[in-house]
This record gives C-alpha cells, structure tokens and sequence, in this order.
C-alpha cells in the first residue's frame, strides 16, 4: 500500500482526486479491474490486453507504474497538484514525478 497520496483539483470543475503514489499492490492483485474503477478506459484495456497476453504477468510491471501514469493522465486532463497527504518532502515529490509539465510547476510553485 502507498504511504502517501498526491491531491490533485480541476480548476474548471472543482473535482478532487487523490491518487496514491508507488507500488499499487491493487493494480499486482487486481489488474485491469482499478483502471477500470477509475474511469481510465484507455488504461484498463490496455492492461487487460496485456494480462490476456501474458497469462497475467504483465500486472507486476503495472504494479509499479500505474500510479505515476493515472497522476500523468489527470495532470494532461487539467488538474492541478493542489495538496499530499503522508510524509514526502517536496523535493523528493518533484524527482518522484519527473514531469516537465507546466501545470504541475505553477501549482508545485504555488503550493510552497
């Protein structure tokens, strides 16, 4: 289970999502079952495909990246990092995310 979780808002809609961040031990167990909650179609078939593929292997890649993707995916789509639950320093949030994506500077900015 994830330690920390990354709060993220749509300034258009005022939705808040709060996305877990490292290992996703639901992803290892559940596959394409938590993009599919989520509302990540594009995710979920993808790893379905691939777990079809595979024989179900192909969940522990997922498992390690599936979060860093789903927060990639939100930050394209508008929202902004607006808050962190856990005990991440900024800096290391930053190295974590490795994004060179202008929202996410103006919110890490604004958010110090």
């Amino acid at each position: 289970m994830a330690g920390t979780k990354l709060i993220f808002k749509n300034p258009r809609t005022e939705n808040i999502k709060a996305v877990p961040t490292g290992f996703s031990w639901a992803v290892l167990l559940f596959g394409f079952l938590i993009p599919l909650h989520r509302k990540d179609w594009l995710w979920s078939i993808g790893i379905l495909a691939s777990q079809i593929a595979t024989a179900g292997l192909a969940a522990i890649p997922f498992a390690f990246l599936y979060n860093k993707l789903y927060i990639r995916k939100l930050i394209k789509n508008g929202y902004t990092y607006f808050s962190r639950t856990g005990d991440i320093a900024p800096e290391t949030l930053q190295k974590y995310l490795q994004l060179q994506n202008r929202i996410f500077e103006k919110a890490f900015t604004a958010a110090k």
